[in-house]
């Protein structure tokens, strides 16, 4: 079992299925703090997660982050 204890982490699609289903993974395999990327930010009950409103395909908005 992969562990990514105290480790940073950033997802992607993040508002969604597989995105939040990652996002889910990432704390309950000991990411420190996951910064959950999306157009839309979705919100997180966990104090670990980091809702981020970034589009993948703005160029600017990618190069701020």
């Amino acid at each position: 079992m992969t562990t990514l204890n105290d480790a940073t982490v950033l997802v992607t699609g993040a508002n969604g299925g597989l995105g939040c289903a990652l996002v889910d993974a990432a704390i309950k395999h000991g990411a420190r703090r996951v910064y959950a990327a999306a157009r839309t930010s979705a919100s997180w009950s966990d104090k670990g997660v980091v809702p981020l409103r970034l589009d993948m395909t703005d160029i600017d908005a990618i190069d701020k982050i």
